[in-house]
């Protein structure tokens, strides 16, 4: 095996090492809406709705992002909805952006050990493991993928002038873009490298060309995001951008590249360096930062470059632009390839003792490989996460009610109802937490209790057809027909198009024996949505206890192409089935009996 290979095998093992127990994770997060309640990505035909604002609903994504839906698709078409398939597409992303970070290295750093240290380094930081971990973040790691692409092919262009890597620029900037818009951020990385390394151009009609067709994609992107494709509903409350903010925000990311013991899940304002050992530890991260960039004598212009692009590749996330999170992990992914080099190159690349700089990385990999793999553990469901992130942190709201929200999900409805009434305290006027409390009352069969909650969550929004939705559910099981169906309704009237809600309908009809009216809601209910599965077995059994088998038949096929291990829905078939023989074969003695007796 040649030499140049074996950095490129020493950090995939590396990486696979580190996430090697991430394959084995279920779906965590935003997961749920990406893999388990999402039937947009089970079919490359609804492709042609990347192109209008039904793509936000279908897709479930709040902002324009083709290219990671197109990716869930090719996951899907692989794996169908097995999380292994899907970790394993984010692993090999990750390994591919460790090589391609790797590569740009060699291109800036005369340092090669520096490089392969730095590309180890971000292989297995901490930090990163939300961005790799988790499904719906793989859109963190596909923009950074591609940005680092583009920015290595530009180099190679300048460089080397050879404008035949323009090919390669052009595109990796594209696609990044409509990936996730932190892409941008390599506008400002080139702009950088121009400023700090003075490059001659050969060709100046080349580069204006260059920077023209990178300022039209770019204008291009802009256009498509903010005007042709705006999400209107993409709307959220955060904090505003103060320049003190930005600053708490750097150097809790600074701590973070540095010290990675402190991770979250949820980063609000109020706890950023909360805490005194965490002022503790960023202060050391700041004087080491300092020191160690100026005793650097070598690659003082690479120095400069990576602190400089460490900086700009967090300002599309500093909320100069609102954003939904003030500060995130997954924010740190895309900037942590060039302040990971910067770290290498300033802090081990200033220990001349190679023994003591080789003692420093080993126990620094370790440590980094141990805390990764433990950290991946937590992304394991759901319900360790939040789990996790309500007892680190009991403060924060959003994580008693998702941990509510997982209780819930797995059945555990008394320790469901005990987080949702937590998050409740620190927050009364937690709209989502007040309609899941609803509902988990509604499974515990108190009614009562729970319509208390939902009124409680119409104070806050009026209307909102799911809450509306979810009255009629508790006034039926109170036998409060009028109100049941008024709110039923009224969600309608907000939302025309909600087969939950057709199909409610048809399950109030049916208990009193209204027939044709569970009909009606019900075929409207799959018409709406015609992968109802639950529409298609009600109208099988409406139709089977009227003896009408042909249709009975038909909508119960129908159930199983959606969902094949139905088990209800198999045994009503086979019963069909059964009978149907049976009445056969009784028709054809009864036949031949009278043919007996003809003779």
């Amino acid at each position: 095996m040649q030499k140049k290979y074996v950095p490129f095998l020493l950090l995939i093992l590396i990486g696979v090492i580190a996430y090697t127990n991430s394959l084995f994770n279920s779906i965590a997060y935003d997961d749920v809406s990406v893999l388990k309640d999402n039937s947009f990505i089970t079919s490359f035909k609804n492709i042609p709705d990347f192109f209008n604002h039904s793509y936000f609903e279908k897709a479930q994504e709040k902002s324009y992002r083709p290219v990671i839906t197109l990716t869930y698709m090719a996951d899907y078409f692989l794996w169908k909805k097995i999380p292994f398939g899907y970790h394993l597409t984010n692993l090999i992303f990750h390994l591919l952006t460790v090589i391609v970070m790797y590569l740009l290295g060699l291109r800036l750093l005369k340092n090669k050990t520096a490089v392969l240290i730095g590309a180890i380094l971000f292989a297995v930081h901490p930090a990163l493991t939300e961005s790799v971990c988790s499904i719906s973040f793989r859109e963190d790691v596909l923009c950074a993928l591609f940005v680092w692409i583009a920015v290595y092919g530009y180099i190679k262009y300048r460089q080397d002038d050879k404008p035949v890597w323009l090919g390669v620029v052009l595109p990796a900037y594209f696609i990044g873009l409509f990936t996730k818009e932190m892409a941008a951020a390599f506008i400002p990385i080139i702009f950088l490298y121009e400023l700090v390394y003075r490059e001659k151009t050969r060709s100046k009609p080349v580069l204006i060309s260059a920077i023209t067709a990178i300022s039209l994609i770019t204008l291009f992107f802009m256009f498509v995001r903010f005007i042709s494709m705006n999400n209107p509903d993409d709307s959220f409350s955060t904090a505003a951008f103060n320049i003190f903010i930005m600053i708490k925000v750097l150097l809790t990311y600074l701590k973070l590249f540095y010290f990675p013991i402190t991770l979250r899940v949820l980063y609000y304002e109020h706890y950023l360096l909360h805490y005194n050992h965490e002022i503790l530890l960023c202060s050391i991260a700041v004087a080491v930062l300092v020191l160690s960039a100026i005793r650097t004598q070598a690659n003082q212009k690479a120095v400069l470059f990576l602190s400089a692009v460490s900086i700009a590749g967090f300002v599309p996330v500093l909320n100069i632009y609102p954003i939904r999170h003030l500060a995130a992990e997954r924010y740190m992914y895309l900037p942590a390839v060039s302040f990971i080099f910067f770290m290498a190159i300033t802090l081990f690349g200033n220990i001349l003792n190679k023994r003591i700089m080789f003692s420093l990385f080993i126990v620094c990999v370790m440590l980094f490989v141990s805390l990764t793999i433990t950290r991946s553990s937590i992304w394991k469901n759901n319900y360790s996460l939040w789990y996790y992130a309500a007892h680190k942190d009991p403060w924060v709201v959003e994580a008693h009610y998702s941990l509510g929200h997982a209780y819930q999900m797995r059945k555990q409805i008394d320790e469901a109802v005990k987080e949702y009434k937590i998050a409740l305290r620190l927050q009364p006027d937690y709209f989502d937490a007040h309609v899941n409390l609803g509902r988990a009352y509604v499974e515990q069969k108190m009614f009562s209790e729970a319509v208390y909650e939902y009124r409680k969550a119409l104070e806050l929004k009026q209307d909102n057809p799911m809450l509306h939705y979810n009255m009629g559910i508790a006034y039926d099981k109170l036998h409060e027909d009028k109100k049941a169906l008024s709110h039923f309704m009224r969600a309608l009237a907000l939302k025309p198009d909600y087969n939950e809600v057709y199909g409610s309908l048809g399950g109030f009809f049916i208990t009193r024996n209204d027939f044709k009216g569970a009909e009606f809601y019900w075929l409207k209910a799959i018409e709406i949505n015609p992968d109802y599965v639950q529409g298609y077995a009600n109208l099988g059994s409406l139709y089977a206890n009227f003896d009408d088998f042909t249709k009975a038949r038909y909508y119960w096929k129908k159930a199983l192409k959606i969902k094949p291990n139905y088990r209800k829905v198999l045994n009503d078939l086979y019963i069909l089935e059964k009978t149907s023989k049976e009445n056969k074969k009784n028709l054809n003695n009864k036949k031949k009996e009278n043919s007996y007796a003809d003779r």
